[in-house]
This record gives C-alpha cells, structure tokens and sequence, in this order.
C-alpha cells in the first residue's frame, strides 16, 4: 500500500538473532537491522533507527573493583 506509514513497534524490546555473516536479525519480524548503525535494512521497518544506548567494554575484575554492587552482561 503506498504512502502507508511505517509503525515502529511501540516501545517494545526487540529480541535479535546474529548470522554467521555478521547480520542482526529482528526474531519477531524477521526483518534485517545494520549492526554499525542500528538502522533497519529490510522488511516494513525498513529505515527505523534503533535507539543507542550507552555501554562499555571492561574485564570483569576491574569492573566488579569500581562497581561492587554493579551486574555485568556475560556472551
């Protein structure tokens, strides 16, 4: 349908799949998201943009020393 306006979904937290070549799949929609820019490439969603969100990379010894009480996300 043209001139139909994409909806994003509404505040709802999106589970990804990553492929063997990198690409990060929306496991809902099926739809492909550009995993440098947060931007969907495929599908209805197609030119949404995820919302970044800060982070940060550390070994958990350092990170367990200046945040005792802080969790940490393990791969």
């Amino acid at each position: 349908m043209e001139g139909a306006q994409k909806k994003p979904p509404s505040r709802k937290t999106l589970q990804f799949e990553r492929t063997d070549a990198g690409e990060i799949i929306d496991e809902e929609t099926g739809s492909m998201w550009n995993p440098e820019t947060g931007r969907c490439v495929t599908d209805r969603l197609k030119d949404l943009q995820l919302k970044e969100i800060s982070a940060i990379v550390s070994f958990a010894k350092a990170w367990k020393t200046f945040y005792p009480d802080g969790g940490y996300f393990k791969e």
